[in-house]
């Protein structure tokens, strides 16, 4: 064997990219029920047995599957709701102790506040966990007005039957 074959063989072969696979429409499909269940981006491609990016990258081109996944994501926000309601309004079980109970409710408050900050950046709307939107002071200042104005009409309803029973 010569020198020129020696190095012939031992040279790295570079591989051939593969083509990427275009998504099925059933594929697709099974990703958008179970984005509708979920809420979750992630898993819905993996029950697709689809790429997260190849569907980032299909919603980014695609005007009618970004209208299809809005819709999802918007069903699927609707149901984690109605379930984490379901289960903050649900009676406290007996034996709970209070500890469990209060970090129960603390958990269910939290998800809330979450999601509905979740749910409002998928609808264009930018805000902090506590549900606020940053940035201009006009409408922290309209909601600060309400909210006092809210207080101050619940104090003066209790005023007068506080007044009755000598706390005020």
């Amino acid at each position: 064997m010569g020198l020129a074959t020696a190095i012939k063989s031992t040279a790295p072969v570079p591989k051939k990219r593969r083509q990427a696979k275009r998504p099925t429409t059933a594929a697709l499909r099974t990703f958008l029920e179970r984005l509708s269940l979920t809420a979750n981006v992630t898993a819905a491609a993996k029950a697709a047995k689809l790429n997260t990016k190849a569907v980032y990258t299909r919603r980014g081109r695609d005007a009618g599957f970004r209208a299809a996944w809005h819709a999802a994501l918007c069903e699927g926000y609707a149901r984690l709701e109605t379930e984490l309601l379901a289960e903050a309004l649900a009676p406290p079980e007996p034996e709970l102790d209070d500890g469990l109970a209060k970090a129960r409710l603390y958990k269910q408050r939290l998800a809330l506040a979450l999601l509905a900050a979740h749910r409002a950046s998928v609808r264009g709307e930018r805000t902090d966990v506590g549900g606020r939107r940053p940035g201009g002071t006009t409408g922290a200042k309209a909601q600060l007005a309400e909210t006092i104005n809210t207080m101050v009409a619940r104090s003066t309803e209790g005023a007068p039957a506080a007044a009755a029973q000598g706390i005020a």
